[in-house]
């Protein structure tokens, strides 16, 4: 669970990237190109 703050980002912050949901990390494992070459060869 991620806790939010009103705290600013740093500068160290922009190098981070912290996922603010599940699907978030599903569409970086994701290879969407794949699967779109894939459903573009179906009539």
């Amino acid at each position: 669970m991620r806790v939010k703050t009103i705290q600013e980002q740093t500068f160290a912050d922009s190098f981070i990237n912290i996922p603010n949901s599940q699907l978030d990390i599903i569409n970086k494992v994701i290879d969407w190109e794949v699967i779109a070459k894939d459903l573009s060869h179906i009539n």
